[in-house]
């Protein structure tokens, strides 16, 4: 199936070459004017807000998201060193009038003694983790575990589509903190369709699943748990074409790295040790919206010389524009221009870098 993108381009192509040919001729087609205004009109404008979420602590900024003007954000910090040496922070960005929505969920970790018996499992004080055996496979734990969380109180949840992602668990895979444990990484999407509140909803739900295995007391120690969970729901029959919005919010979260160096310390002493710990996480993220736009399509890469920095936005939009406070703003317009309506934003255009 071709792409919303791939079709506004091709449908755009025509119109534009047609009205060239028309302008040759001495020719003007009013349908093939307004033709050409309704291909350039096909995608919505779209501004990217760059918020940050604090830590309610003390209210200092922990990450870093892009967030669709309009919509509403909710986020949460929560810090526990004495388990994680990682923050977990749960972010929502929805869409109140059409209800697109993007939830960006902590990763978790449990352990299991590779010998126990599931029914009555010996205890692990030393650990600070849950323990819960382990399960190996991320459309399994998608579905016995994740979406059953989600969604205690639906009446409903059907399963629509199950899609393993090997190519995603490579990536996540092919990098991090050098280790001598043995890691296992699965990675899939689960579909869903859902009726909570007398409002159904479909659901995407990918997942990143870790399992590493270390020898402990001449038994074999088992820590799992999902590394990185985002879930992408719209109205039934509009998710496709939302995704791409959604992917683009979920591969801009940052944690801010100086909000990081002063909540790591007292969880990780080393401090190489506590910047690695970022860079993995970073890294992780990165690799996994790259794998995604890999195989749906459905984000491009932009060089904004403003930070020096790649950024990953929405496909299917002609232009794109940074400006000094780190907004972005998309559109196909052409005769739309942000620094003759902004002349003090310090607006700059993106151009497309070549397919990683």
């Amino acid at each position: 199936m071709r792409s919303r993108g791939a079709i506004f381009c091709a449908f755009g192509a025509a119109a534009f070459a047609a009205l060239g040919a028309a302008a040759e001729s001495g020719d003007t087609d009013p349908a093939l004017a307004l033709a050409s205004k309704r291909a350039e009109a096909a995608v919505p404008d779209v501004r990217l807000i760059a918020t940050s979420i604090p830590d309610a602590r003390d209210n200092a900024p922990a990450a870093l998201v892009l967030v669709p003007e309009g919509w509403k954000i909710e986020g949460q910090v929560t810090w526990n060193p004495s388990v994680t040496t990682l923050p977990e922070i749960r972010i929502s960005v929805r869409d109140e009038n059409d209800g697109r929505e993007i939830l960006l969920l902590p990763r978790r970790e449990f352990v299991w003694r590779f010998a126990d018996d599931p029914q009555s499992p010996r205890p692990l004080s030393s650990a600070g983790l849950e323990q819960k055996p382990p399960l190996g496979d991320a459309v399994v734990f998608l579905e016995r575990e994740l979406v059953p969380a989600l969604h205690s109180s639906s009446p409903r949840i059907e399963i629509l589509e199950r899609e393993p992602l090997p190519q995603i668990a490579r990536a996540a895979a092919a990098g991090g903190a050098s280790t001598k444990d043995h890691r296992d990484v699965s990675a899939a999407r689960v579909r869903t369709t859902t009726n909570e509140n007398g409002a159904s909803r479909d659901e995407d739900v990918y997942c990143v699943l870790v399992q590493s295995r270390t020898p402990a007391a001449g038994e074999e120690l088992i820590r799992w748990g999902p590394e990185l969970v985002y879930v992408l729901r719209a109205k039934p029959g509009e998710l496709a074409r939302a995704s791409g919005l959604l992917e683009t919010i979920a591969a801009s979260f940052r944690i801010d790295p100086a909000w990081w160096n002063r909540n790591a310390a007292p969880a990780i002493a080393d401090r190489q040790r506590r910047e690695r710990g970022l860079e993995d996480a970073t890294s992780l993220r990165e690799r996994v919206s790259a794998a995604l736009a890999a195989h749906y399509g459905r984000t491009e890469v932009y060089f904004d010389p403003r930070t020096e920095r790649e950024v990953r936005l929405p496909s299917g939009y002609q232009h794109a524009w940074a400006n000094a406070r780190g907004d972005y703003l998309l559109s196909s317009d052409s005769a739309r221009d942000p620094r003759t309506e902004d002349s003090a934003g310090g607006w700059g255009e993106l151009h497309a870098v070549s397919a990683r």
